[in-house]
């Protein structure tokens, strides 16, 4: 199993059978905090992909996300578990299943600079870390 793209946004709208049908104010890469220090809080939306056995529900399929400051310092620690999944009716043999999951990041900035989330599953890190700038005050106008 992998996380094959994670993206940040504001809101989405998952449909029951796992359909993504809405995304709002997604993809950023800088947050302004204003006032500071204040409470930041966005969905990432994580695209999970594996075999079929990967979805069993004796698999493991537990997944950490991480948020690091500037510094390297941890901010924020989440792990879940994917839920488990067969393949329907229509799944063509060889074919990887996924699932799309909304993650709630919440968390208080320290300091102004980048910050990274990062995301491992089976303890392994995943290539789609996310890198934000956290800045205080308003942008520019």
């Amino acid at each position: 199993m992998r996380i094959d793209w994670a993206i940040p946004c504001a809101n989405a709208r998952i449909e029951d059978d796992g359909r993504v049908s809405a995304i709002e104010e997604f993809g950023f890469d800088t947050w302004y905090v204003d006032p500071w220090p204040s409470e930041v809080e966005f969905i990432v939306l994580l695209r999970a992909a594996g075999l079929p056995e990967d979805f069993a529900e004796d698999a493991d399929r537990g997944i950490e996300v991480y948020l690091l400051g500037p510094g390297m310092d941890s901010l924020l620690s989440i792990e879940f578990e994917l839920p488990s999944g067969e393949p329907g009716p229509n799944h063509m043999q060889g074919w990887e299943l996924n699932a799309v999951i909304p993650v709630l990041i919440q968390f208080t900035p320290r300091a102004e600079g980048t910050h990274m989330l990062e995301f491992y599953v089976h303890g392994r890190v995943q290539p789609t870390s996310l890198p934000l700038w956290i800045r205080a005050g308003e942008p520019a106008s």
